[in-house]
């Protein structure tokens, strides 16, 4: 509006300065539309702006925002994952890998007490409330902040940084894909029937396959798992003449299933 107003004022002027042959406007015209231009010019900086519509937003990590949410100009927001729905977050048990887990489990998968996410005693970290605000890291409880393949904590142990968590998966893993890398269920038994030695006992075999060497593997009590590369699920057995053997776990239907030596 401003620029059509100069346009308009530098054209009047034009006219005034023009011969009286040649123009169209007496002097008396041309000072009348300046003065009709210059009070459009004063209407429109005098005009308050519309005030934008208030809408409440999440206080805390605890109000989520949902896809009945929406901010005027901006595409809906959601914080509901396909396949898991965040409003109704998981306490007894995870999908997943966790992160919509918000539970009270706070203690890790080998019995270490989890030091609280808003301390720096004994681990300095920076998965902080702070910078994870919608982790839900309230206390010591356990939680996934970052994305990674399970619910872990820092432990309160000044020799062990950190370690997964043993919280049950809601849908009970029964079957391996593929070489079973990635299965987190709780089967502890041999194709023989032999009971599955716990990962962090040197009894009565002693190995080097412990969870503080294969973090995400999360080799957690005694349950069969697959954390280096082997053709299938395994553990070590109880049995002092059986070192290991593969577990009687099925592969799961479908493409992937890698076969293992009895095929």
């Amino acid at each position: 509006m401003r620029v059509l107003a100069v346009i308009f004022l530098g054209c009047a002027a034009l006219l005034a300065a023009s011969s009286p042959a040649e123009r169209n406007l007496n002097q008396a015209e041309v000072a009348e539309l300046e003065n009709r231009i210059l009070r459009i010019l004063e209407a429109v900086d005098n005009k308050e702006p519309p005030q934008e519509q208030q809408r409440e937003l999440p206080e805390g990590p605890g109000d989520l925002i949902t896809l009945d949410t929406a901010v005027d100009g901006m595409e809906q927001q959601q914080d509901v994952r396909e396949g898991e729905d965040f409003r109704f977050p998981e306490t007894s048990c995870h999908n997943g890998n966790g992160e919509s887990y918000r539970g009270t489990v706070s203690v890790t998968g080998t019995g270490k007490p989890c030091q609280r996410w808003d301390s720096q005693s004994p681990h300095k970290h920076s998965r902080t409330p702070a910078k994870y605000p919608n982790a839900g890291l309230g206390k010591n409880y356990c939680r996934n902040p970052d994305g990674s393949s399970g619910l872990w904590c820092y432990t309160t142990h000044p020799g062990t940084r950190w370690e997964f968590c043993d919280v049950p998966q809601c849908k009970k893993e029964t079957c391996q894909k593929g070489d079973g890398s990635s299965y987190r269920g709780t089967a502890s038994v041999t194709e023989s029937g032999k009971t599955c030695q716990r990962w962090d006992s040197q009894t009565p075999h002693p190995h080097r396959r412990t969870p503080d060497r294969y973090l995400h593997a999360r080799l957690l009590k005694n349950y069969c798992r697959n954390p280096d590369g082997a053709s299938g699920l395994w553990c070590y057995t109880t049995d002092p003449r059986t070192r290991w053997e593969y577990c009687d776990v099925p592969a799961c239907p479908g493409k992937g299933y890698i076969c293992k030596m009895k095929c």
